[in-house]
């Protein structure tokens, strides 16, 4: 993603980013969020990994924040 000049988040957790997380679900209803879920077999187990992308939220709450 890096090498495309794209900056992210691999791992946002309501509970310890919450800027992130307000409005989305108003972005879910309106199709504002991409989700991918992945379903893998790790031997042992199935194990289920969901991401979710959301480009228009600020990762802080300050003036600048973008």
């Amino acid at each position: 993603m890096q090498a495309h000049g794209l900056d992210f988040i691999r791992v946002c957790k309501p509970t310890s980013h919450p800027i992130p997380y307000e409005g989305v679900e108003d972005l879910e209803r309106t199709g504002g969020v991409m989700t991918l879920t992945c379903r893998r077999w790790t031997g042992k187990r199935h194990e289920t990994e969901t991401d979710r992308d959301v480009n228009t939220r600020p990762l802080r709450d300050a003036d600048d924040a973008s």
